[in-house]
């Protein structure tokens, strides 16, 4: 199965002041397989445990009513994650770090795919602050995760 990474980018908004400037964090990959085929893999909000090499475990909660996952790591980090939205038809979903190990706070995300030439195109992206590190220091943890998951995703899928 190939991939490929088609974008990266690392965008830090706002200008210079004493609070921190939030952080985009945005990765594509192009994988061969038809785009329906790889929501399946990777369309249902835990099932980040059966594609990303980092996530030896998902279980599915309720949070005040609201659908929550809580990822452990194969290192044993801990992340509990808020889904905000779920689409099947277009292929999305966004959610929020809650809590987790990483150098972030007022994480949101969404990640998707789309048809490109009948290939999938996945677009994985954030915005969120830094935490106890440097905006271009959390940009690169969060781009990271985002590569190792997506180059996995495409070993994982079937044509």
């Amino acid at each position: 199965m190939r991939v490929a990474l088609i974008t990266t980018t690392l965008l830090f908004v706002g200008g210079v002041s004493a609070a921190a400037s939030a952080v985009e964090v945005s990765r594509e990959a192009v994988i061969d397989a038809a785009p329906g085929r790889v929501w399946q893999v990777m369309g249902a909000f835990c099932s980040i445990s059966e594609w990303h090499p980092a996530i030896a475990r998902c279980e599915e909660l309720k949070v005040d009513g609201q659908p929550h996952r809580r990822l452990t790591t194969g290192d044993g980090g801990m992340f509990l994650e808020k889904l905000n939205e779920l689409d099947n038809d277009a292929m999305s979903y966004s959610y929020d770090i809650i809590e987790s190990p990483l150098p972030v706070q007022g994480y949101s995300s969404t990640i998707s795919v789309a048809d490109e030439g009948g290939k999938a195109k996945v677009t994985w992206r954030s915005s969120f602050e830094p935490k106890g590190a440097s905006a271009e220091e959390a940009g690169k943890v969060v781009g990271g995760i985002y590569d190792a998951g997506l180059a996995s995703l495409a070993t994982k899928v079937k044509p």
